[in-house]
């Protein structure tokens, strides 16, 4: 089995940097965590550095927002995480999380349609989310008996 250096990947458009952020503070200190404006440093090469995280974590998670459909780089990670989720040495997990207005009725990206997602809205936070997905982080890790 695969081992991973994260446990998650945050991708989001640029515009949804605050909600990201929001995210990567219910999770950090209990999972380990990616989110570029938080992980990168001085003199990083922003691509390579980025690339390298998303391919060592075990899930992308894809803060869909109304903003989506024109987040280019946001788009670029969604490619990768979908071909992640395909190859055959590691199971990457592929999982949408829908913001406020960006529901699940509107277009959504090319590959998620099929994955099962969260949604954020008025009947369920964003700690509450942050809470499944630390619930998954366990199951995960029992089922493929790895020490955390």
């Amino acid at each position: 089995m695969r081992e991973y250096v994260y446990d998650y990947f945050i991708a989001h458009a640029g515009t949804d940097t605050v909600e990201a952020g929001r995210l990567f503070d219910q999770l950090s200190g209990k999972a380990k965590v990616f989110l570029d404006s938080r992980c990168l440093i001085p003199g990083d090469d922003w691509p390579t550095v980025v690339e390298k995280a998303q391919r060592n974590s075990s899930a992308t998670l894809v803060l869909i927002s109304e903003r989506t459909d024109q987040a280019f780089y946001q788009g670029e990670e969604i490619a990768a995480a979908i071909a992640l989720s395909r190859e055959k040495d590691g199971p990457h997990r592929v999982i949408p999380l829908y913001l406020p207005g960006g529901s699940p009725k509107d277009d959504v990206p090319f590959g998620l349609r099929r994955k099962h997602a969260l949604k954020i809205d008025e009947n369920t936070s964003m700690e509450q989310v942050a809470t499944q997905l630390l619930d998954l982080r366990r199951a995960l890790a029992r089922e493929w008996h790895r020490e955390l």
